[in-house]
């Protein structure tokens, strides 16, 4: 099993499934590993493990990618799993006879390519691969595709909701990142998955107007005529090399899922107030300060945020306390967002991430969107416990892995 997000919101109340899936947590006893591709909540999602049944986990093998943080697998190991693998960048690994997995990251997430006696399968799943340099060495290892899983829409903020076209935009290049794919990797059957979801928050649900739509997939297949795409909704089975497959009730599902969206109920931020947002900005930022230099911290720009629930500015920086700016109006700010998504950036080293994928922010100077990335960025290397040193051994790695699977035979 991949990447097993069941239920429940993820993302700050960002996301939620388009359909829900029908796979019911009694089925756990029929497997036997787990492979996560990185620890985004669509993708490893802790409340959803900590309901496999305790006698079930017990015969479970969790595979995830070698890490230095080891987060993952110190989690893993608390709830009680059979075994925990590491996998190698670049390696083979026997799952069972005629079954060998191999993995390879690609900044936090990962790929997973899948060899048994039925065919050869490649999970690309949320993987930016639009570069030659990050294809051409899968590639190489994989050899002959039969059926390739990738990613089909945006799953970002990708503008403000008044820049539609910039959202589009960000539609289409997904879709020639996926002709990129089908291009150097000219699988049998492309199988497009990972972007069944919904933004849910009232904050980001103009999101939904513009994402790839299935029927929008399928008609690109049908100009490119590359692959033979099979479109699969919670609990179809197909089996491989069936040409069979037909679409459309599956398609029915989802477009059907899409027209009700309207009528879903949206989730609401919660007003939270000053002196709770002050308490957990003192907190974040003695934690910046007790695990980074005062050099490192003068690098990252100071944020100027409207509040749009409190209508006022405050101001973070991170060799100083937050404030409110009274001075200040919206206008002169770098980006709005509610009160509730600015105390879940400080409250969670995840937190800026976590805001740049639910969208649940607008953009106001044109500075704004990179200033916000900057500190994300900075944040993340303190979620994974990096330093200067070991994000340069990280990329000294990803070179080293190239190197590797261009060495590699294919298996």
């Amino acid at each position: 099993m991949t990447d097993p997000w069941l239920e429940g919101t993820v993302f700050h109340n960002g996301w939620q499934h388009l359909v829900a899936t029908k796979f019911e947590y009694e089925r756990f006893k029929e497997i036997t590993h787990i492979w996560f591709s990185h620890e985004h909540p669509d993708h490893f999602f802790p409340p959803n493990l900590k309901k496999i049944h305790p006698k079930y986990r017990a015969n479970i093998t969790i595979l995830y990618q070698k890490t230095g943080d080891q987060k993952v697998i110190e989690f893993c190991k608390t709830l009680g799993f059979k075994a925990i693998v590491e996998l190698e960048a670049f390696q083979w690994t026997v799952l069972a006879e005629g079954f060998k997995i191999i993995c390879n990251p690609l900044g936090h997430d990962s790929w997973l390519g899948v060899k048994t006696e039925s065919g050869t399968f490649l999970n690309t799943n949320d993987c930016v691969l639009k570069r030659t340099i990050d294809l051409l060495p899968i590639q190489k290892i994989m050899g002959e595709v039969d059926v390739l899983l990738t990613q089909f829409s945006f799953a970002q903020h990708e503008g403000n909701e008044a820049e539609p076209e910039k959202i589009k935009a960000a539609a289409t290049r997904k879709l020639n990142q996926l002709d990129k794919q089908l291009s150097t990797f000219v699988p049998k059957y492309i199988v497009p998955f990972a972007s069944y979801v919904w933004f849910c928050h009232e904050e980001n649900f103009y999101f939904n107007e513009y994402m790839n739509t299935p029927n929008e997939v399928l008609n690109h297949f049908d100009k490119n005529q590359v692959s033979v795409p099979i479109i699969m909704a919670p609990g179809d089975q197909w089996d491989v090399n069936n040409d069979n497959w037909n679409n459309v009730n599956s398609m029915l599902t989802y477009q059907n899922a899409i027209l009700d969206l309207v009528n879903r109920p949206k989730l609401n931020a919660v007003q939270i107030e000053k002196e709770y947002l002050l308490q957990s900005a003192k907190e974040f930022l003695n934690k910046v300060k007790s695990k980074r230099s005062e050099a490192e911290i003068k690098t990252i720009p100071t944020l100027k945020i409207y509040l749009n629930d409190l209508e006022e500015v405050v101001v973070l920086s991170m060799n100083a306390l937050l404030h409110f700016e009274s001075s200040l109006t919206k206008e002169f700010s770098d980006i709005s967002m509610s009160s509730d998504m600015l105390k879940y950036c400080l409250d969670f080293d995840w937190g800026f991430d976590t805001a740049t994928v639910n969208g649940r922010f607008q953009t106001i100077s044109p500075t704004g969107f990179e200033k916000l990335v900057q500190v994300m960025e900075f944040c993340n290397e303190l979620n994974h416990q990096e330093d200067h040193k070991s994000i340069a051994h990280r990329a000294f790695g990803k070179i080293s892995n190239i190197v590797k699977a261009f060495g590699a035979r294919e298996a």
